[in-house]
């Protein structure tokens, strides 16, 4: 007996949001640094910061989308 083909998962929102968090908070630490001359203190932060941002952002994203669970109707 086979066994039946798993639907394929959507995406996880939470490592969208830190993957993108991630890409942009590096690309504005490297502007930030390399205005100021000191890349060695901005690009850090500001990729710590785009990871958090983008965790909380993930989160809010996918408590959105799970369905609400149906209660039974009662009967009068």
């Amino acid at each position: 007996m086979q066994k039946p083909i798993p639907k394929k998962k959507s995406p996880n929102r939470i490592a969208m949001g830190v993957s993108l968090g991630l890409a942009f908070g590096a690309a504005i630490g490297c502007a930030i640094g390399f205005a100021t001359k000191n890349i060695g203190l901005w690009l850090p932060v500001m990729t710590a910061c785009g990871v958090a941002m983008g965790v909380a952002i993930g989160t809010a994203l996918e408590t959105g989308e799970k369905p609400k669970p149906t209660r039974p109707k009662r009967r009068v």
